[in-house]
């Protein structure tokens, strides 16, 4: 009943509006404004992909997997173009 009490008197939760472009730019686009990098979060053994500043995608990983997939990735975004 005290649960009953507190959520009525609670304000009501807003919606998050995200706003999602039509098109989606790739991460080895070289228009980026900033380069996309991999973080290590320190509370579980995940590596987080970095766009902009904004976590992307968290996948398993050590700090010596952030090192080498950072060096990869940085390999892949400043490789000359494919050949036609």
């Amino acid at each position: 009943m005290i649960a009953e009490i507190e959520s009525a008197s609670a304000p009501p939760k807003r919606a998050l509006c995200v706003y999602l472009p039509a098109t989606r730019m790739s991460i080895l686009d070289p228009r980026l404004e900033t380069e996309p990098a991999l973080g290590h979060c320190p509370c579980s053994d995940m590596l987080v992909l970095f766009v902009h500043n904004y976590p992307i995608a968290m996948i398993p990983g050590t700090c010596l997997d952030c090192i080498s997939l950072n060096i990869r990735l940085s390999e892949l975004r400043h490789r000359p173009p494919r050949q036609a």
